[in-house]
């Protein structure tokens, strides 16, 4: 848990120093998945629950991202 905790760490830095923090008056979402890799919210092993359930999330952020913008 604590290399997972610490990977989300330097995620959230890196973002930060690039001025996301500064987006904070708008409305925006950044959001850190764990245990995924390169290109994983289109595809998935679609027998990991983990997965399945990550990609999902995601995908509904998106769909609610373009309906309100859009």
């Amino acid at each position: 848990m604590v290399k997972r905790f610490e990977d989300a760490k330097a995620v959230i830095v890196a973002l930060k120093s690039k001025g996301i923090s500064a987006m904070a008056a708008t409305d925006s979402l950044a959001k850190v998945f764990l245990g995924v890799g390169h290109g994983w919210t289109m595809r998935y092993n679609d027998e990991d629950e983990s997965a399945v359930k990550s990609s999902q999330e995601d995908q509904d952020d998106m769909f609610n991202w373009f309906n309100k913008y859009v």
